[in-house]
């Protein structure tokens, strides 16, 4: 309730951008779908866009020189 007004319809306005982005989306899918070439690149495309889903690091599978290695690569960034 304590955001201000002019925050708020601007955020407001965030809203349609974001879902016609959405529905742009959608009909960029629906339109590959009737073309086989197309739908290959559109999906190569999309999978790019993904990007590959890495899980945290468990213990041992980093070997312990690898390990330093980085560590101090991000202490040289500081």
């Amino acid at each position: 309730m304590k955001l201000p007004m002019r925050a708020f319809w601007l955020l407001s306005g965030n809203i349609n951008r974001l879902r016609a982005e959405e529905d742009l989306r959608s009909l960029t899918i629906a339109a590959a779908a009737q073309q086989s070439e197309f739908a290959q690149e559109q999906r190569k495309s999309l999978i790019e866009e993904m990007g590959e889903v890495t899980k945290g690091a468990v213990p041992g599978d980093i070997a312990e020189d690898e390990r330093k290695a980085g560590i101090a690569t991000l202490k040289a960034l500081m």
